[in-house]
This record gives C-alpha cells, structure tokens and sequence, in this order.
C-alpha cells in the first residue's frame, strides 16, 4: 500500500471553500484504478491547515493516477487557487496490497 501524506497550508477564511474542493477530489479520486481511500482532517493546532491522506493499491496505480489523473481533477476542484503552499511526502509500501473493508466519503 502506498500512502500519499499531503499538509495544505489553507489561506485565511477560505477553509470551507477548500474543502468543498476536496470532496471534489475525493469523488473523482474514488473513481481511479488502484485507489483505496482518503482520510481528510483539520489541523487542532492550527485551523488553516488540513491534513489529506491519500491510499492507493500499489506505486504503479498511484504513478498512473499522477500521469492520467491527477491534473484533470486539480483543474475540475480549484484547489490551487484556495491555499497558500502544499507540502507532500509519499510513503512507499507500508503493506502489502490491501483491499478496502470499508469506507466513507466526506
């Protein structure tokens, strides 16, 4: 399972706009080969930051998420223009392939 880690430094008064956004990017997400679920939290010590965890099956299915995907939907959600800078880290094989047992959307 590979997990992508993302800290969005959200701007001042706009973080209901940017999550609106984000359940854009989870629908469409949910809808890609390979992925298995999103987690979507605020920040406790700072009401301006949201934490995205994004699971996918395998590198080869995020890594094709990134090539096919993943500028369709940024330009469909309008993220970019709500948040000031990102931070992403992406961690490689944390389990072995893993099917989802249960989800739920924002």
């Amino acid at each position: 399972m590979i997990v992508k880690l993302i800290s969005v430094f959200v701007k001042r008064g706009r973080v209901d706009d940017f999550m609106a956004s984000q359940e854009v990017w989870n629908r469409e997400t949910s809808l890609c080969v390979g992925y298995l679920g999103t987690l979507v939290g605020r920040d406790v010590g700072d009401e301006d930051v949201v934490h995205v965890q994004v699971f996918w099956r395998t590198m080869a299915g995020y890594e094709r998420f990134m090539r096919e995907e993943h500028d369709r939907i940024a330009e469909l959600a309008g993220a970019d223009a709500l948040y000031e800078r990102i931070e992403v880290r992406v961690v490689e094989r944390v389990a072995g392939d893993c099917e989802v047992v249960g989800s739920r959307s924002l």
